[in-house]
């Protein structure tokens, strides 16, 4: 009974190393994110996006990977929790999603209000090397 168990530990195991590495073939490769035309009509005020994450020295580099989306691994659980900034496709592109998205991380009412993963204070921190 316990070699069965042992067996189907060990299979489950490499059947989720297997499907891992199949779901993060869209980190490196593969077609790149195309950002949505209508938003386009944001504005000036709005955070550039549909633009890759400079490779340069005043940004950081997301540093996880899963099923396209690149995110700051923030509390090194290996997933992209809802607080945490992502960039999408191959191309680590920013779009409205990045920073955008319901969290119950602590924020100010302005933050908030239009739904910023993290508070504003923090957020730009994540990409920029300010």
């Amino acid at each position: 009974m316990i070699a069965f168990a042992l067996r189907w530990t060990l299979l489950a195991c490499i059947g989720l190393s297997q499907a891992s590495a199949a779901a993060d073939i869209a980190c490196d490769g593969g077609p790149p994110h195309v950002v949505d035309p209508a938003k386009r009509e944001l504005g000036p005020r709005h955070h550039p996006f549909g633009r890759p994450l400079p490779a340069a020295p005043g940004f950081n580099a997301p540093d996880r990977c899963r099923d396209g989306i690149w995110f700051f691994d923030q509390n090194g659980n290996g997933i992209a929790d809802a607080a945490e900034p992502r960039l999408f496709g191959p191309q680590r592109v920013v779009d409205c999603d990045s920073c955008h998205g319901d969290s119950a991380e602590a924020k100010s009412p302005q933050s908030a209000s239009v739904f910023l993963r993290q508070d504003a204070s923090r957020l730009c921190l994540v990409c920029h090397r300010i």
